[in-house]
């Protein structure tokens, strides 16, 4: 009927990475396709390059996998056309995610353009141009739970301001992906209630879907 149901969407946050898969080729393409055997990637998947050979734009990046096969993976947005070509080596490490447990709704899929006003003397009436997009904020409430480890990860990211990966993945199997830091958390609770909390995420960067 086209409409998604809110109920079992997961918000994920970064927590550490997997292992590394090795390298064979990279194409000069767009998006940049890799060769790694067997790597286990799935579309949507966060993994960072190095050590490559030749084509060393990737190095030390995190991308978003899409287009995936048995042994290639896709760059998702990385054009590759004016990359130097690819020699040797290489590693893929992806990184790995932990759901926020007990999140009871999930805000924030859109954001904003600013404008920039090109007006001139000349002009019969204003004239403006979109400008940079700004991906704006996620936020969600969560029934506070101190053994959950995807919370656990949260408070301590509060804490160190360090940016994450965060990913979003929909009932239909789309996922959201986005860089941002932990800007707000806060819990509490009242008589005959639960303790809930509320994390305020501000992305930076561009968000992904895939």
């Amino acid at each position: 009927m086209g409409r998604i149901k809110a109920q079992g969407t997961l918000i994920k946050i970064e927590t550490g990475s997997g292992g590394a898969k090795n390298i064979t080729d990279a194409d000069q393409s767009y998006p940049v396709v890799i060769t790694s055997a067997a790597h286990g990637f799935s579309a949507g998947d966060r993994v960072t390059i190095a050590a490559v050979g030749g084509m060393t734009e990737l190095n030390g990046n995190t991308y978003t996998v899409e287009y995936v096969t048995t042994n290639t993976f896709a760059l998702k947005g990385v054009n590759g056309t004016g990359y130097g070509a690819y020699t040797s080596g290489g590693t893929a490490t992806p990184v790995t995610l932990t759901a926020i447990g007990r999140a009871r709704n999930i805000k924030g899929g859109g954001g904003e353009a600013s404008e920039m006003d090109g007006s001139d003397l000349g002009s019969t009436a204003k004239e403006f141009e979109s400008g940079l997009a700004d991906y704006g904020s996620a936020s969600c409430d969560i029934n506070v739970d101190f053994t959950d480890a995807g919370q656990n990860a949260v408070r301590t990211a509060f804490g160190t301001g360090a940016e994450k990966d965060f990913q979003v993945t929909y009932i239909d199997g789309t996922i959201e992906g986005f860089v941002g830091f932990v800007k707000g958390y806060e819990h509490g609770g009242e008589v005959d209630g639960f303790i809930q909390g509320t994390i305020n995420i501000r992305k930076t960067g561009v968000t992904t879907w895939t």
